[in-house]
């Protein structure tokens, strides 16, 4: 069974999907940004926060293996 990376869509931070759920680099309430997601099976659930703002801006992000990793530029 083969392994997928999930990466942004654009390489720089654009939205992408894993199964029934997209994830997003935001900057709203994280001047730095911080990597949201939501379920998509559910109309109306919220946007979670996945990664926090942190030190650095995040960049980029992909999910592979069910872990996430993402670029940070400090």
């Amino acid at each position: 069974h083969a392994t997928t990376a999930i990466r942004s869509s654009d390489g720089h931070g654009a939205p992408a999907l894993d199964g029934d759920r997209v994830y997003a680099l935001t900057n709203e309430a994280a001047d730095r940004k911080r990597l949201v997601a939501r379920d998509l099976r559910r109309a109306r659930s919220p946007w979670t926060n996945v990664v926090a703002e942190r030190a650095g801006v995040l960049r980029d992000f992909r999910i592979e293996r069910g872990r996430i990793h993402f670029n940070e530029f400090h």
